[in-house]
Parts: structure tokens; sequence; C-alpha cells
């Protein structure tokens, strides 16, 4: 996978509910019907045409909006990265940002797609050069840049079509923006972050209040998770157990409208000792978990894409 397009792994927790049979009065006990088990989940690989499937290569999903909508991109044989959008009627959309590169490690990515159908994502010219863009469900594109940046990379945009994500400045190092509805931009980075060359301040998502969480470099090496309020408020955490030490830490994946923010914790080259999810909820308490029968980690394959239903 190029050095700019980066994935973002979601998380499913499944709960089972337990009905208790209760007796009658008089010594008679009532028969009680338990419900019927949850239906096995299902899984839908989706696999973009013209999609690479050798190591590296492949279809990346990488968010979905309330109507099922989903949007991601797929790396072709040539190495060459391509957007596509697979709606809830299952017709799949590829396409190209303007100005897209068509060399090895150049193209479109998708990052986010909000409830409008409106894409945002990072698109890499022939030069090499990063320009954030958006796109809206009927197809029509704006390509924008950071007043100043070397390279913009469009993250997150939320239902009012605000958007987030990184900026790189002449020294390469990153540092975090928003985006508003029209087109002004303001840049940020949390309290105590330091830079190195494409290290710094990662956005990657905003909810519906404006709400912008992701991740940044402290000084340690290590790597905490933020939270940036709408007023410019910026609040950081990390999660229970995690390593501060370089390459270890706590990367924030994703908030919804109620606050609620996810995320990894995780050891050296995210897969050493402690690598574990987390849920932070709106009042900051952070729960650290494994899903059940987790085991270690699997050698990189090629991609496919998978959609759950609910």
């Amino acid at each position: 996978m190029n050095r700019c397009f980066v994935s973002i792994f979601g998380l499913v927790l499944i709960g089972l509910l337990a009905i208790p049979q209760l007796g009658c009065g008089g010594g008679n006990s009532a028969t009680v019907t338990n419900p019927p088990p949850p239906p096995s989940p299902q899984f839908i690989p989706i696999d973009a045409p013209g999609a690479g499937h050798t190591p590296i290569l492949g279809t990346t999903a990488q968010d979905i909006n309330a109507n099922g909508d989903i949007a991601g991109f797929y790396t072709d044989t040539n190495n060459v990265s391509h957007g596509f959008l697979r709606t809830s009627n299952q017709t799949l959309t590829v396409f190209d940002a303007p100005g897209a590169g068509t060399a090895g490690d150049h193209g479109t990515d998708s990052q986010s797609i909000n409830a409008s159908g409106t894409i945002v994502g990072s698109v890499i010219d022939q030069t090499f050069v990063t320009h954030g863009y958006i796109r809206t469900s009927s197809g029509v594109f704006t390509i924008f840049d950071v007043p100043g940046s070397f390279d913009t990379f469009g993250s997150g945009i939320n239902d009012g079509g605000v958007v987030t994500g990184k900026y790189l400045d002449v020294n390469q190092f990153a540092h975090g923006y928003v985006r508003a509805s029209d087109g002004t931009f303001t840049t940020f980075d949390p309290p105590g972050a330091t830079f190195g060359q494409f290290q710094g301040t990662i956005p990657v998502r905003i909810n519906t209040s404006g709400v912008v969480v992701g991740t940044f470099q402290g000084p340690d090496g290590a790597l905490h998770g933020f939270l940036r309020a709408a007023d410019g408020t910026i609040t950081t955490f990390d999660a229970p157990g995690a390593l501060n030490q370089t390459s270890s830490g706590t990367m924030a994946t994703d908030i919804n409208d109620s606050g609620v923010i996810v995320g990894l914790q995780f050891g050296p080259l995210f897969n050493g000792p402690g690598h574990r999810s987390f849920v932070r909820d709106s009042g900051g308490n952070i729960t650290v978990f494994d899903p059940p029968g987790v085991g270690p980690p699997h050698p990189e394959m090629a991609g496919r894409a998978l959609l759950r239903p609910a």
C-alpha cells in the first residue's frame, strides 16, 4: 500500500441477551418461551473491479453512513489507487479525482462519507503531491489544499460538510486542520505534539457537532489520542495500559455523534504486547477490551473488504 493511504480498522461487538425463567405463585411454574437465537452474522465480500489480488493490493472499505453507503478505495495491479462508492442497493461506482496520477503509488483514496453521500479523501497527482478532495453524491469534485501546505489529506467529513484531516508543511511535519463548509481553514496541533518527517498531528474523523478525533506524537515518541471541540478546545487522553514509548501508545480511530470514541491501544510496531481495542465514553471513561477468540496478528495478505449487515 502506498505511503499516503492509511486504512482505519473497524471492530464489531455482539452482545447476547439472557432471559431468566420466572416461577409463578401457588407452586406452579409457568412455561416461558425463550426468544429464538439471534441470526448468525453474515459477511458480504466486496471486491472492486480491477482490484489486485496479491499482497498489499486489493479493496479497502473505509467508512459507512447511516444509509448503508460505503466509501473506500482499491489498489490495482499497477499499485495505483482508485476510489469507490458502494451504495446500499449494491451498486458499486469506481472513480478517480481530477488530476490523479496514474503511476505506481499515485491515485485516489476515499476515507469518509456523510449522510448525504458526500465523500472526502485524497488524491496524489503526477508530481507526487497530495491534495484533499470532496466528491458530492452527484459526482462533482472540489479539490482543496491547506494554504501554505506541502501535502493535504482529507480524512473525515460530517453531515454539515465540515472536513478534517492532516497537512504536511514544507518540512513534511504533520498538522491538523478543519475546513468549514464555506472553504475556510483552521489549523491546529494538540499541546505537547512533537514533529518529525510525516509525524505530528493526525486527525481522522469529525462528528455532527464538529468534534474532531485523532492521534498525535508526544515528546516520549509515543502516540496519544485527542479530541478537539468545535470551539477549538483540545483534550488529550491515553488508554489504560498503553505503552509510552516509540511506535506505541493510543490511536483514536472514530467518534460518533454522542461523543463516544473507539481506537487501539498497542505495543511496538502495532503488534507487540498489549495490542487491544478501547472505547472512551463522552465522560472520558475508557474501557479496554479484546473481542472473544482474538488471536495473534496474521501475515499481511491481499485486501478484500467485508460488509456485515445489521
